[in-house]
């Protein structure tokens, strides 16, 4: 779990990893207060991509 083992007033150290790695949305963001915004609002955003495997299909 992101929040696993840290403090209420460490949280801003997880929801700064959860926007670095896109796992929230400015909607979801936008129920923190407006210091908390503030706080992480120097996170990158990491963009992605997903690399799909081939699907195999076997023959019978």
């Amino acid at each position: 779990m992101t929040f696993d083992g840290l403090s209420r007033k460490d949280a801003w150290l997880s929801l700064r990893l959860m926007v670095a790695h896109n796992l929230l949305t400015d909607a979801e963001l936008s129920v923190l207060s407006d210091k908390m915004r503030e706080i992480i609002s120097d996170a990158d955003r990491q963009p992605y991509e997903i690399e799909w495997a081939e699907e195999r299909v076997p023959d019978y």
